[in-house]
C-alpha cells in the first residue's frame, strides 16, 4: 500500500500551466515515511527521503529508539519506524512484519533440467532479483515439465515458498507449478500444485501444514503464454524455525 496526501487550493483567477506548476509545489508538512529493508546478510537498514531527519524504530512494540546504523535482525518480528525533524512534523509510522532470516550463502543448486549461458540455475537463489534462471531457449528446446532442486544446507521448518519472476520481460514466467520438499533429497513429500499470476512481484505459496525439509524441488509445468521455457528471478522460503 502507498500512502499519500493532497491539498485542495481554490483558484482566484485563471493560471497558465507554468504558474499552476509553481503554485502546486507545496512543502510537505511532515517528514517522508521511512523505508526499511533487510539485506542479504540479515541486517536491517532504514532511510527517509527527508534530509536531516532523525529515524526512530520499535521492535515488537518494545519502545522506540533512535536509528543510527544498520543492525542484525535475524529472528524476525514486528518493526515500526517513523522520521521527525526540527522543521517538519513526524512522518507516518511504517509497520512491517519480517520473518526469520534465511541465510542463502550456503544454498546450492543440486540439479536443474536445463539452463542457458548467463542464465544459470544458481541465479535463482543468489538474492539478486536482477539475475534469473532461464531454461534452454535455443534449439533443441526442451519441453515441460522443467525442474530445479535446491539444497538449503540445513533442516528448516518451512511454512511458505516465494517465487519471483524475472523483471526485464515475461519470457518464461511460470504459470502452473508443482512444489515438493525432502529431508534427504531422495524421498519427496508435501507436494503442492497451483497457478501463479503474471506478475514480477514476489508471489507466496502458503503451505497448509509446515514441513521440515532441507531440499525443495520446484517444477514449472507451463508458461504464461504457452511457450516451452521457464524462468525465475528468485526462489525463496519463509520459515518458522531452524533445526
Amino acid at each position: 500500500p502507498v500512502a499519500f496526501g493532497f491539498i485542495m487550493m481554490p483558484l482566484e483567477r485563471s493560471y497558465t500551466q507554468s504558474e499552476l506548476t509553481r503554485k502546486a509545489r507545496v512543502q510537505m508538512p511532515a517528514c517522508m515515511p521511512v523505508m526499511a529493508e533487510r539485506d542479504n546478510n540479515g541486517y536491517l537498514q532504514m532511510s527517509t527521503g527527508t534530509p536531516e531527519a532523525t529515524i526512530f524504530y520499535s521492535l515488537d512494540g518494545n519502545g522506540y529508539r533512535e536509528y543510527t546504523a544498520p543492525f542484525e535482525f535475524i529472528d524476525g518480528g514486528k518493526v515500526q519506524t517513523y522520521a521527525v525533524s526540527e522543521k517538519l512534523g513526524k512522518s507516518l509510522v511504517t509497520t512491517m512484519e519480517l520473518p526469520i532470516f534465511v541465510d542463502h550463502s550456503a544454498w546450492k543448486v543440486v540439479s536443474s533440467s536445463s539452463d542457458s549461458q548467463g542464465e544459470e540455475a544458481q541465479n535463482a537463489i543468489d538474492g539478486d532479483p536482477s539475475t534469473y534462471w532461464h531454461t534452454r531457449w535455443h534449439e533443441p528446446i526442451p519441453e515441460f515439465p522443467h525442474s530445479i532442486v535446491v539444497d538449503m544446507a540445513s533442516l528448516l521448518v518451512v511454512d511458505k515458498f516465494i517465487y519471483t519472476a524475472r523483471h526485464s520481460n515475461d519470457n518464461g514466467h511460470v504459470k502452473d507449478y508443482e512444489l515438493s520438499f525432502s529431508k534427504d533429497g531422495k524421498n519427496w513429500e508435501s507436494t503442492v500444485k497451483g497457478t501463479f499470476s503474471n506478475l514480477t512481484s514476489a508471489q507466496t505459496i502458503t503451505l497448509e501444514t509446515p514441513v521440515t525439509a532441507r531440499h525443495f524441488k520446484f517444477v514449472p509445468l507451463s508458461e504464461m503464454h504457452g511457450r516451452k521455457w521457464a524462468s525465475a528471478a528468485e526462489l525463496n522460503v519463509s520459515i518458522l524455525k531452524k533445526h
